[in-house]
Protein backbone atom coordinates (compact mmCIF):
# COMPACT_ATOMS: atom_id res chain seq x y z
CA UNK A 1 0.00 0.00 0.00
CA UNK A 2 2.38 2.43 0.93
CA UNK A 3 4.15 1.89 -2.73
CA UNK A 4 1.24 2.91 -4.39
CA UNK A 5 0.93 5.94 -2.35
CA UNK A 6 4.19 6.64 -2.93
CA UNK A 7 3.60 5.70 -6.97
CA UNK A 8 0.84 8.08 -6.75
CA UNK A 9 2.11 10.95 -5.03
CA UNK A 10 5.46 10.60 -7.61
CA UNK A 11 2.67 11.03 -10.71
CA UNK A 12 0.67 13.63 -9.27
CA UNK A 13 4.04 15.97 -8.04
CA UNK A 14 5.50 15.35 -11.76
CA UNK A 15 2.33 16.61 -13.37
CA UNK A 16 2.34 19.49 -11.22
CA UNK A 17 5.72 20.24 -12.35
CA UNK A 18 4.75 19.47 -15.79
CA UNK A 19 1.70 21.97 -15.71
CA UNK A 20 3.81 25.07 -14.14
CA UNK A 21 7.17 24.35 -16.49
CA UNK A 22 4.03 24.80 -19.61
CA UNK A 23 2.96 27.34 -17.67
CA UNK A 24 6.40 29.13 -17.20
CA UNK A 25 6.99 28.45 -20.92
CA UNK A 26 3.57 29.63 -22.07
CA UNK A 27 5.00 33.30 -20.11
CA UNK A 28 8.35 33.23 -22.23
CA UNK A 29 6.48 32.85 -25.98
CA UNK A 30 7.12 35.57 -28.57
CA UNK A 31 4.18 37.85 -27.71
CA UNK A 32 5.03 40.55 -30.40
CA UNK A 33 4.67 37.91 -32.81
CA UNK A 34 0.81 36.68 -31.84
CA UNK A 35 -0.22 40.00 -31.85
CA UNK A 36 0.90 40.90 -34.73
CA UNK A 37 -0.59 37.57 -36.22
CA UNK A 38 -3.97 38.15 -34.26
CA UNK A 39 -4.03 41.69 -35.37
CA UNK A 40 -3.99 40.13 -38.77
CA UNK A 41 -6.64 38.17 -38.52
CA UNK A 42 -9.18 40.70 -36.65
CA UNK A 43 -8.82 42.77 -39.23
CA UNK A 44 -9.49 40.51 -41.49
CA UNK A 45 -12.64 39.31 -39.47
CA UNK A 46 -14.07 42.93 -39.19
CA UNK A 47 -13.79 42.96 -42.66
CA UNK A 48 -15.51 40.28 -43.42
CA UNK A 49 -18.09 40.83 -40.52
CA UNK A 50 -18.86 44.59 -42.15
CA UNK A 51 -18.84 42.81 -45.91
CA UNK A 52 -21.34 40.20 -44.63
CA UNK A 53 -23.47 43.67 -43.22
CA UNK A 54 -23.40 45.67 -46.03
CA UNK A 55 -24.45 42.83 -48.66
CA UNK A 56 -27.91 42.28 -46.17
CA UNK A 57 -30.60 44.84 -47.31
CA UNK A 58 -31.36 47.60 -45.17
CA UNK A 59 -34.79 46.84 -44.25
CA UNK A 60 -33.53 43.36 -42.79
CA UNK A 61 -32.68 45.73 -39.46
CA UNK A 62 -34.74 47.62 -36.96
CA UNK A 63 -32.43 49.66 -35.37
CA UNK A 64 -28.79 50.23 -34.66
CA UNK A 65 -29.05 48.57 -32.02
CA UNK A 66 -29.96 45.18 -34.26
CA UNK A 67 -27.12 45.88 -36.79
CA UNK A 68 -24.62 45.57 -33.65
CA UNK A 69 -26.36 42.04 -32.65
CA UNK A 70 -26.46 40.72 -35.95
CA UNK A 71 -22.76 41.72 -36.46
CA UNK A 72 -21.83 40.10 -33.25
CA UNK A 73 -23.57 36.86 -34.40
CA UNK A 74 -21.88 36.60 -37.39
CA UNK A 75 -18.63 37.77 -35.84
CA UNK A 76 -19.06 34.58 -33.03
CA UNK A 77 -19.73 32.12 -36.49
CA UNK A 78 -16.54 33.51 -38.12
CA UNK A 79 -14.27 33.14 -35.13
CA UNK A 80 -15.51 29.82 -33.96
CA UNK A 81 -14.79 28.55 -37.44
CA UNK A 82 -11.56 30.20 -37.24
CA UNK A 83 -10.76 28.34 -34.06
CA UNK A 84 -10.93 25.49 -35.29
CA UNK A 85 -8.56 26.30 -38.33
CA UNK A 86 -6.31 28.38 -37.90
CA UNK A 87 -3.23 26.70 -35.93
CA UNK A 88 -2.34 28.50 -33.26
CA UNK A 89 -5.54 28.09 -31.90
CA UNK A 90 -5.85 24.53 -32.07
CA UNK A 91 -2.84 24.73 -30.20
CA UNK A 92 -3.84 26.80 -27.41
CA UNK A 93 -6.39 24.79 -27.16
CA UNK A 94 -4.96 21.24 -26.58
CA UNK A 95 -2.37 23.34 -24.52
CA UNK A 96 -5.61 23.96 -22.07
CA UNK A 97 -7.01 20.46 -22.41
CA UNK A 98 -3.51 18.58 -22.08
CA UNK A 99 -3.06 20.22 -18.56
CA UNK A 100 -3.91 18.26 -15.73
CA UNK A 101 -5.21 20.68 -13.10
CA UNK A 102 -6.82 24.56 -13.74
CA UNK A 103 -7.07 27.06 -11.53
CA UNK A 104 -10.27 28.94 -12.26
CA UNK A 105 -12.36 26.01 -13.41
CA UNK A 106 -15.56 28.01 -12.65
CA UNK A 107 -15.19 29.85 -16.22
CA UNK A 108 -14.70 26.59 -17.81
CA UNK A 109 -17.65 25.78 -16.39
CA UNK A 110 -19.63 28.51 -16.96
CA UNK A 111 -18.85 28.70 -20.53
CA UNK A 112 -20.39 25.56 -21.15
CA UNK A 113 -23.30 26.05 -19.36
CA UNK A 114 -23.48 29.20 -21.06
CA UNK A 115 -23.48 27.35 -24.26
CA UNK A 116 -26.47 25.26 -23.34
CA UNK A 117 -24.43 22.19 -22.13
CA UNK A 118 -26.05 19.83 -19.72
CA UNK A 119 -24.62 19.69 -15.59
CA UNK A 120 -24.32 15.97 -15.77
CA UNK A 121 -22.03 16.04 -18.70
CA UNK A 122 -19.13 17.72 -17.20
CA UNK A 123 -19.76 17.60 -13.44
CA UNK A 124 -19.70 15.52 -11.22
CA UNK A 125 -22.38 12.44 -10.57
CA UNK A 126 -24.93 14.37 -8.05
CA UNK A 127 -23.18 17.64 -8.01
CA UNK A 128 -22.19 21.13 -9.50
CA UNK A 129 -18.47 20.22 -8.90
CA UNK A 130 -16.64 20.61 -12.62
CA UNK A 131 -15.42 17.59 -13.24
CA UNK A 132 -11.79 18.37 -15.18
CA UNK A 133 -11.55 15.05 -17.24
CA UNK A 134 -14.56 14.83 -18.79
CA UNK A 135 -14.63 18.66 -19.30
CA UNK A 136 -11.25 18.87 -21.02
CA UNK A 137 -13.39 16.30 -23.67
CA UNK A 138 -16.05 18.52 -24.52
CA UNK A 139 -14.16 21.56 -24.73
CA UNK A 140 -12.44 19.64 -27.81
CA UNK A 141 -15.41 17.89 -29.04
CA UNK A 142 -18.45 20.08 -28.10
CA UNK A 143 -17.60 23.71 -27.34
CA UNK A 144 -16.35 25.04 -30.10
CA UNK A 145 -19.10 23.71 -32.23
CA UNK A 146 -21.38 25.06 -29.74
CA UNK A 147 -19.86 28.44 -30.27
CA UNK A 148 -20.64 28.15 -34.00
CA UNK A 149 -24.28 27.17 -33.47
CA UNK A 150 -24.89 29.53 -30.40
CA UNK A 151 -27.56 32.58 -30.92
CA UNK A 152 -27.16 35.75 -29.83
CA UNK A 153 -31.18 36.93 -30.43
CA UNK A 154 -33.69 35.43 -29.31
CA UNK A 155 -34.89 32.60 -26.70
CA UNK A 156 -31.95 29.77 -25.36
CA UNK A 157 -32.99 26.16 -24.58
CA UNK A 158 -32.72 24.69 -21.53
Amino acid sequence: MQAFKLAWEKAEHNNLVTDRDRRIAYKERDIQAENDQNTTLFESLENQVETMINARPQEDFMDDTHVELVSEQERLKLQSNWFKEVELWKNLLTDICSLHTIKLPRIVQSLNFFLGQQNSVICEPDSNKLDWKLAKQQLQDWTITAMSTFEILGPKPG
